[in-house]
């Protein structure tokens, strides 16, 4: 996730794009020539000072070995913890958070790393559920024309143009 959200941040700040569902289908069917454009040194240098700082983090945590039980309440009451702080924080400014995001309904893409995970998701979904679909026919109303050398077209256009005329000077 911690990935997700410095990739994703990059392209934010560099190309003001939010990743929402269309935005990941693009992504998704990016060939290989059009995504080495984008992976430029830059991107790996912001990408590497953004999660490696994280990611050393976690690699040097040690994590204590606990009895189920207990490692549950712990985890549960920090949960819940985390929920009261959330909750606080956005209630001391909901009533301006609220009138913002119902305004700029994209701001929610910024969101990171849940937006572009949530959008992932749902384009997967929305394919899957398309892919199970019965196929259309395209067409049935198409015919072949007739065959030969092409005609030359009879029509003929004509244009009329007047130069603007300067107003009448003094006198």
């Amino acid at each position: 996730m911690t990935l997700v959200a410095a990739v994703s941040s990059y392209y934010a700040g560099h190309f003001g794009v939010y990743f929402d569902p269309s935005m990941l289908r693009n992504v998704m069917r990016t060939d290989v020539a059009e995504a080495r454009e984008l992976l430029t040194s830059g991107f790996f240098l912001q990408v590497a000072a953004l999660a490696l700082p994280p990611l050393f983090v976690v690699q040097r945590a040690r994590l204590r070995q606990r009895p189920p039980g207990r490692a549950l309440a712990i985890r549960s009451a920090f949960i819940v913890l985390a929920l009261i702080v959330a909750a606080g924080a956005l209630g001391s400014v909901f009533k301006d958070f609220s009138g913002q995001m119902r305004s700029h309904k994209e701001l929610r893409y910024l969101i990171t790393p849940a937006a572009p995970l949530w959008s992932l998701v749902r384009v997967l979904t929305r394919d899957a559920q398309a892919a199970n679909l019965p196929r259309q026919p395209v067409g049935t109303d198409a015919h072949l024309g007739r065959a030969g050398p092409p005609r030359r077209s009879r029509r003929c256009s004509c244009s009329w143009s007047e130069r603007p005329r300067a107003p009448p000077t003094g006198g």
